[in-house]
């Protein structure tokens, strides 16, 4: 299975070799340059020589004194005209020559500059990636046969042995009901999952929108990091399994409270104004409202989730529209299944507004922080140490993790290529472009010396 260590390896050793290649180009054409430039030099003097020979030939011919006296010297200017033409033709020809060999040697000394930063990068990078493998495959060794092997199976068995107690232990100092919507502590237990609910909800909106603005080296490069996470989480988590155990031990160890008359965490005080049995009835059915309240709630937010999926999505698909415009149309629909959520929400509110929030507010009040605190506690202990026992086991999360890091090598490499491919081709462009340039600067030289001569290229 690929690993990033390996792509960095690769690319380290590709882009070496790439580099060479062009520190040879560059010392290969900057010698033809220089060859270059000294033929043409070479070639403005012949055509300086041969200037000058034509000047001579027509002074002695203006100075004859018969014109059958200039026969040897018109065949004389004749060859002085050829030379010149000649020489023309050879000094346009290597300034074209000049012009792409300069052109060329500058293309490959740009693209040297590149790969050089292109190869420091990769090797940082390498550098990264073997102290990363070198990290995980230390909490891989712990996790699966070094001193962290038994953590599922020590979270196991704290559960097994003080988490039964421990909850029943707190539990037991809440006011209890056998109906499920009247029960104090599922509807603060409940309240809470609303939140975790809002988080789990935005988050799954934003990984659509991630998903849908993020190339395909993007989102492997996020799932990387997410199966990175779990796997150190499930490592780090293990200086807690001590600390959750002892805390489930000790409320495991507290008096059992037998309601109504005996709770060991409260006080008389406490315990008469929590568990006031002659508000018990009305306290209650202020409870079911609340739960009206919660339900509603999740049902506008999971409407608010809806919406805003859609909303990204059709903002994607057409960007010129006005948030009014797509509501009318596009999104129609689900800004009236959120409005719809929004109006129940607003019932539910009311319904409990009507003189009953003050009632729940009060019964909640009265239970004191020590019990709140033991609550949240043992609520900690108990979700840190069931994830601790799984599933996933930890071996799940590293075949997760290595076939998340197979996925985003591929990923990498495949953008690599496409990157080559299409800088393959800006080259091929600059090239040809910087070709057309030169013949196009050089065409009135060129043309009027091809015309006056018979030179060959």
């Amino acid at each position: 299975m690929a690993t990033l260590t390996q792509y960095w390896t690769d690319e380290v050793s590709r882009l070496d070799t790439a580099l060479r290649a062009e520190q040879a180009a560059v010392v290969t054409l900057g010698n033809a340059l220089a060859a270059a430039q000294a033929a043409q030099r070479s070639s403005a003097d012949a055509a300086r020589q041969a200037a000058d020979d034509l000047a001579a030939a027509r002074r002695e011919l203006a100075a004859i004194p018969m014109p059958a006296d200039g026969d040897p010297l018109l065949r004389r200017m004749e060859e002085a005209l050829i030379g010149l033409a000649t020489a023309n033709d050879r000094l346009a020809d290597g300034e074209l020559a000049v012009q792409r060999r300069r052109a060329g040697l500058s293309a490959h000394q740009e693209r040297a500059a590149e790969l050089t930063g292109e190869l420091d990068a990769a090797r940082r990078a390498l550098v990264q990636a073997s102290q990363d493998a070198a990290e995980r495959a230390s909490m891989a060794d712990a996790l699966i046969s070094g001193s962290l092997a038994g953590l599922a199976a020590d979270a196991a068995a704290a559960l097994g042995s003080f988490g039964a107690d421990a909850r029943a232990r707190v539990e037991g100092e809440f006011p209890a009901s056998g109906t499920a919507e009247k029960d104090f502590l599922k509807r603060v237990r409940a309240r809470r999952a609303i939140v975790e609910a809002s988080v789990s909800s935005a988050a799954a909106v934003e990984a659509a929108a991630f998903t849908a603005s993020h190339d395909a080296v993007g989102q492997a490069q996020r799932a990387f990091d997410a199966a990175r996470r779990a796997l150190a989480a499930r490592f780090q988590a293990a200086s807690a399994l001590a600390a959750d155990t002892a805390t489930l031990e000790r409320l495991a160890a507290l008096p059992v409270a037998l309601p109504p008359t005996r709770f060991p965490i409260l006080t008389p005080w406490q315990q008469a104004r929590l568990h006031d049995a002659g508000r018990q009835s009305a306290r209650e059915s202020a409870l079911v409202k609340l739960k009206a309240v919660d339900d509603a709630q999740l049902a506008r937010r999971a409407a608010q989730a809806s919406y805003d999926q859609a909303l990204y999505a059709a903002l994607k698909a057409d960007p010129d529209a006005t948030l009014v415009q797509l509501e009318a149309t596009t999104l129609s629909a689900a800004r009236a299944a959120l409005d719809g959520k929004a109006a129940d929400l607003a019932s539910a509110r009311a319904a409990l507004d009507a003189g009953e929030r003050s009632i729940l507010q009060s019964w909640l009040a009265a239970v004191p922080d020590t019990l709140w605190e033991a609550l949240d506690s043992l609520d900690g202990a108990l979700a840190r140490l069931t994830l601790l026992q799984g599933p996933p086991t930890s071996a799940a999360l590293l075949a997760e993790l290595d076939s998340a890091e197979a996925a985003l090598a591929g990923a990498l490499s495949a953008a690599r290529l496409a990157q080559r491919k299409v800088a393959a081709a800006s080259a091929a462009h600059w090239r040809a472009s910087a070709d057309r340039l030169a013949e196009s600067e050089t065409q009135r030289q060129r043309a009027t010396a091809v015309a006056r001569s018979a030179s060959l290229y």
